[in-house]
């Protein structure tokens, strides 16, 4: 409540030579952005790309628990691939040094296993994975995997609303979804 760090879950370097880019180890980085604070201080982190793995740290820092759970990795579609390569051409051309320097950025061809973390109120977790994300029919944000506050899985839930993945955002506050169109 003083502004005072209580402890360091992780620390994350950040590098600049030459023209290339490096934050920490890319989108591999579970804490760079795929995690969720619940409301009692406990965190859950997606460390890796192609794993159903959270780890849930406790509200002193330490490594309480892991979920886990069987999961069918999503494969990106060749518009999507390609859609990604366009961007990364884009953002090369644009930010090069005069050294020839790049930003670096593996393009891969299946989805992040884990894409959204939702700790909720009631103590449950919701998860959504690349497959609940990208594979979901008009009309619809995601499918998510729920979790009971002990870390077993409960069921399946789908949230409806206009929504494009690779235009729109979400917010979930309380009982509220919120869509971010074209964020």
């Amino acid at each position: 409540a003083q502004g005072r760090d209580l402890f360091t879950y992780r620390d994350l370097v950040e590098t600049s030579e030459g023209g290339n880019i490096s934050l920490g180890d890319n989108d591999n980085n579970g804490f760079l952005r795929y995690w969720g604070l619940a409301g009692d201080g406990t965190l859950y982190v997606a460390p890796d790309y192609d794993e159903y793995r959270l780890d849930v740290y406790d509200t002193a820092g330490r490594l309480a628990r892991v979920i886990r759970r069987d999961y069918e990795r999503q494969r990106r579609s060749e518009e999507e691939i390609r859609e990604e390569e366009e961007e990364l051409e884009a953002l090369n051309a644009r930010f090069r040094s005069d050294d020839g320097g790049h930003i670096g950025r593996e393009i891969r061809k299946w989805t992040r296993n884990i894409e959204n973390i939702h700790p909720r109120p009631d103590g449950t977790l919701w998860v959504e994975t690349g497959r609940g994300m990208f594979q979901r029919p008009a009309g619809v944000v995601g499918t998510f995997d729920v979790f009971d506050a002990e870390g077993r899985f409960v069921n399946q839930i789908t949230l409806k609303a206009e929504f494009d993945p690779r235009r729109d955002d979400f917010v979930i506050a309380g009982d509220r979804l919120f869509v971010l169109k074209e964020a």
